[in-house]
């Protein structure tokens, strides 16, 4: 997380950032970065998401990303982590949505929307963009599909 955060910190838009994997669902942890803007210049998530692509490795880059006027701090001036907003969910992925084209794309779309639990999964959708990761984590699925 530190790399992700030392990489977020070269963006020349960003004053302070911080990234933590976030627990909302249990069993569930994901890649959170929170960024603070410089004065007067914000950038976009999706520039700040092509940003850290260019750099990291897909695995890397953070599901969500916040947009703060400051980081909370604790009396002792560190970042108070336990105060950091939970991610709203993202309305650029659902600007390009693109209907699944044949029966595997929509039975992978059905598994993308339980394991993510996302409402819609378009066919150019990306998987870290929707909040999957690389952590670790159980997910059951409730029904299962056959392919035929």
């Amino acid at each position: 997380m530190g790399e992700i955060e030392a990489t977020l910190s070269q963006h020349p838009h960003v004053q302070a950032s911080c990234v933590i994997a976030r627990e909302d669902n249990r069993g569930d942890k994901r890649l959170v970065a929170y960024i603070v803007p410089q004065p007067q210049v914000t950038p976009t998530i999706s520039v700040l998401r092509s940003f850290l692509k260019e750099k990291l490795p897909e695995y890397m880059v953070p599901s969500a990303i916040v947009i703060l006027e400051a980081l909370p701090v604790t009396p002792n001036g560190k970042i108070d982590r336990r105060a950091l907003p939970a991610p709203e969910p993202s309305s650029e992925s659902r600007d390009k949505y693109v209907a699944p084209r044949n029966p595997i794309e929509e039975i992978l779309a059905q598994i993308w929307q339980q394991v993510l639990k996302v409402e819609l999964v378009g066919r150019d959708d990306d998987f870290f963009e929707l909040g999957g990761h690389y952590l670790p984590c159980a997910y059951q699925i409730e029904s299962r599909t056959t392919i035929t």
